[in-house]
C-alpha cells in the first residue's frame, strides 16, 4: 500500500511539472488568461474576420458591387435596377429596425428588466429578422429567374470570395 502511494505522488509531481513546461501554460490551468487579459472567443454568428455572418445572403449586393462579372444583358440589368429601386429602401430600413430592436434588447437586460420583457423585445427582433429572410429569399428567387445559370454560378463564387 505504501508503494502505490509513493508511485501516486510521483505520477502527480510528474505531471504537475509537464503541464508547466508546456508551451504557453507556464504552471497554470489549461484555458486560464494572464490577469489583466480577455479571453478571444467567436461567438455563433462571427466569421473568421469579426463580422458578423448574415442568417442568409445578400446575394443582390453582389449584383451591384460586381455585376460587371455576369455579363448582364441590357434587359436583365432593366430588369434587376427595377427590383432593386423597388425594395432597397426597405430592406435599409428593416436592417435599422432590426439593429434597434437588438440595441433595446441589449439595453434592456443591462436596466435588469424582467424576462417575460426580454422574451417579448427578443421575440419583436426575430419577426424582424424572419421578414428580412423572407424578403432575401424573394429576391434570391427573382435573381434565378432573370439570371443564367452560368450567371447564377458565377454569383454565387463572387458572393464566396467577398
Amino acid at each position: 500500500m505504501r508503494h502505490l502511494m509513493i508511485i501516486t505522488g510521483l505520477l502527480f509531481i510528474l505531471a504537475g511539472g509537464l503541464l508547466a513546461q508546456q508551451p504557453g501554460h507556464r504552471g497554470k490551468m489549461p484555458g486560464m488568461v494572464k490577469p489583466g487579459m480577455m479571453r478571444r472567443h467567436n461567438p455563433a454568428g462571427m466569421n473568421g474576420m469579426g463580422k458578423k455572418t448574415p442568417l442568409v445572403p445578400n446575394y443582390m449586393r453582389v449584383v451591384v458591387m460586381q455585376g460587371d462579372l455576369l455579363n448582364l444583358t441590357k434587359e436583365q440589368n432593366a430588369k434587376l435596377e427595377e427590383w432593386r429601386s423597388a425594395h432597397h429602401a426597405d430592406m435599409q430600413k428593416l436592417k435599422e429596425e432590426i439593429k434597434a430592436k437588438k440595441k433595446s434588447l441589449f439595453e434592456a437586460s443591462m436596466k435588469g428588466a424582467s424576462s417575460d420583457e426580454l422574451i417579448h423585445l427578443l421575440n419583436e427582433k426575430n419577426k424582424l429578422e424572419q421578414k428580412m429572410v423572407e424578403n432575401k429569399t424573394e429576391c434570391r428567387d427573382f435573381l434565378r429567374e432573370v439570371l443564367t445559370e452560368e450567371q447564377w454560378n458565377k454569383l454565387l463564387d463572387a458572393y464566396g470570395k467577398m
